[in-house]
């Protein structure tokens, strides 16, 4: 789901932190994607702009690039209800985020019914599932709609990171993961 969001050059600079001519030129040379309005003036799309921040490693602002009144939604499944409460509260209050939790399967199907989510985060460890099947169920039962699953291991497995792309999952995130590393991550799936 894209976001219809547009940020001015003036914006921009301020959100990365760099000069407005900086834009500018990025604009000019293509780096940055831009339109202009019928007065001349550029304007970045917010997808734009999240995927130019991180291919160009600046930090995310949480919530900064999220449009006003609107809070995205995240599926986040997890049978450690202490690693998920801080996590939830995390993105919630960083990210604008709202958050819905589950810790199985059943929880899961019916959030996914119940409330929507555009990104799921899901736990590779939990006891007693296939992590790596349940996210696939879950992308098969949100269809036509696109669902972006994160995957949350705790550990690093590169067989298991393979196994998760080829699933499908838009990316893996080893703990322990930084809270504002996992919320750009987040959020540049919500703006894709």
């Amino acid at each position: 789901m894209a976001s219809n969001r547009y940020h001015t050059t003036h914006q921009v600079a301020q959100l990365l932190g760099v000069s407005l001519p900086t834009v500018v030129n990025w604009v000019e040379k293509g780096l940055l994607d831009a339109h202009r309005t019928p007065g001349g003036h550029r304007r970045i799309c917010a997808s734009s702009l999240v995927r130019f921040a991180r291919e160009n490693n600046y930090p995310l602002v949480g919530g900064a690039l999220q449009p006003t009144g609107e809070r995205r939604r995240v599926l986040l499944i997890d049978d450690d209800r202490d690693s998920s409460d801080t996590v939830s509260e995390y993105l919630a209050l960083k990210g604008n985020i709202q958050i819905a939790l589950a810790e199985g399967p059943v929880e899961a199907g019916y959030q996914l019914s119940r409330f929507s989510p555009e990104v799921v985060l899901l736990r590779m460890q939990i006891g007693g599932i296939n992590s790596l099947a349940l996210g696939q169920q879950l992308m098969e039962l949100a269809r036509p709609h696109p669902l972006r699953v994160v995957a949350w291991s705790d550990f690093h497995d590169p067989n298991l990171e393979l196994r998760t792309r080829e699933a499908g999952f838009v990316s893996f995130l080893t703990k322990p993961t930084k809270l504002n590393a996992m919320l750009n991550e987040i959020q540049s799936h919500l703006f894709d």
